[in-house]
């Protein structure tokens, strides 16, 4: 089997992702490769593969699921699609409450005290947003996966 012409892999690439020699890493770009190589080249190039760097015990299921080896459940990708969502979110928020705060402060200077006093009560608001506690990932994907 030939491996894909628009994006052929190196010998090297074959060399270190298989195990094989350079002389046979070479033949089988010449004259096409055993099935399985090619499929598994072709999952390590397009980035389906967990990278070794990872911990060990991420890895996907038999259903497809994310596990990340701890004691959530794995997840979908939708599920992960939804945590980039929601983190991106989360992100905005902080920016809002920064624009907020600048918006109160600059009010401040140019309205009457009675109208700053009430002003106040929103920057507390904001303040006490701040302090929350901050959600983390870990913490996304246990609200993502409970109740499953």
């Amino acid at each position: 089997m030939k491996f894909d012409e628009s994006n052929p892999p190196s010998w090297r690439q074959i060399v270190d992702s298989i195990g094989v020699s350079e002389r046979t890493a070479r033949r089988w770009l010449k004259d096409g490769a055993p099935a399985h190589v090619v499929r598994l080249i072709d999952l390590e190039q397009r980035g389906r593969i967990i990278p070794e760097s990872w911990p060990e015990f991420y890895r996907f299921n038999h259903r497809g699921y994310f596990e990340t080896g701890s004691h959530h459940s794995a997840v979908t990708w939708q599920e992960l699609t939804w945590l980039e969502y929601c983190v991106g979110l989360w992100h905005q928020s902080l920016e809002a409450i920064k624009e907020a705060q600048a918006s109160i402060d600059y009010l401040s200077d140019k309205l009457p005290r009675a109208d700053v006093i009430e002003l106040e009560a929103h920057r507390e608001r904001l303040r006490a947003l701040e302090r929350q506690k901050r959600v983390t990932v870990a913490d996304a994907l246990e609200m993502a996966t409970r109740g499953r």
